[in-house]
């Protein structure tokens, strides 16, 4: 009972604290912008305004440790798209096709988590380093046609 009790305040509060990022946006991005940069020297991001919304914006090359070439990279986030995904990420050179064994998305942004096991919304630098991760994978899928580490199917 005391832990349900608990639950709901951290579930009203997070939900006041998304309700409150939606109004100042801007705010809200410029601090992800500048996190994301700060620890991730590879990307490049601006804030783009479309169609009366905020979007952070970007694109840049990455070479994680251990994978044998570099990744052109896309990235959009924004408190906009609903949900508690903020982000679109994709690669863009070279391109990677949908596979349903990879986890990557139809529109071919990359599955980089379980959305159920992270409550609120995830800080785009996260999704930065889980970006890296995800390419490690890609081209283990690529050399042994088996996609490691952990999944969730849905």
């Amino acid at each position: 009972m005391k832990e349900a009790y608990k639950m709901k305040n951290i579930e009203t509060l997070e939900t006041y604290r998304l309700k409150s990022l939606l109004r100042t946006p801007y705010t809200f991005l410029c601090v992800e912008k500048v996190l994301a940069e700060k620890f991730f020297k590879w990307i490049k991001l601006k804030i783009v305004k479309l169609e009366g919304n905020y979007y952070l914006s970007g694109k840049g090359s990455l070479q994680p440790t251990g994978c044998k070439q570099s990744y052109q990279v896309q990235v959009i986030f924004s408190p906009f798209f609903g949900g508690n995904r903020f982000e679109s990420i994709k690669i863009l050179n070279p391109k990677i096709e949908f596979h349903p064994k990879i986890h990557m998305y139809h529109n071919t942004s990359l599955c980089l988590y379980y959305p159920k096991d992270h409550f609120g919304h995830v800080p785009l630098f996260r999704s930065l380093q889980w970006t890296s991760e995800w390419l490690v994978k890609y081209e283990f899928f690529k050399r042994f046609g088996t996609w490691i580490g952990d999944e969730v199917k849905h």
